[in-house]
């Protein structure tokens, strides 16, 4: 299975919850909500979260633990006066590229 920020399970109880909000709100008329809500949700297509750990800009030079990073699009981003972006092999963000393997 695909990694995603929010699993299929967590979206499931969110709308559970939804669902019982608009039952207490709406009653017995929640019915047509409920089923636009579960229209909306066969729909949805979530993209996968790329993971530090597969970035191109990840670099883990100068730590020792196997899980600390830095990011260098942050350098890139912000310039090399700013403070340091470390981050973990399993972090996530907006800049995000996949690394591309040689194979």
């Amino acid at each position: 299975m695909k990694e995603y920020i929010i699993s299929h399970e967590q979206l499931e109880r969110l709308f559970g919850w939804i669902d019982q909000l608009t039952l207490l709100v709406h009653g017995d008329e929640a019915e047509p909500y409920i089923g636009k809500r579960l229209a909306l949700y066969e729909q949805l297509e979530v993209p996968p979260v790329l993971r530090c750990k597969d970035c191109k800009y990840f670099d883990q030079v100068g730590w020792t633990d196997g899980i600390t990073g830095d990011c260098m699009k942050f350098y890139e981003v912000y310039g090399y006066d700013h403070c340091l972006l470390t981050t973990t092999t399993d972090g996530f963000c907006a800049w995000g590229e996949r690394k591309v393997v040689d194979e």
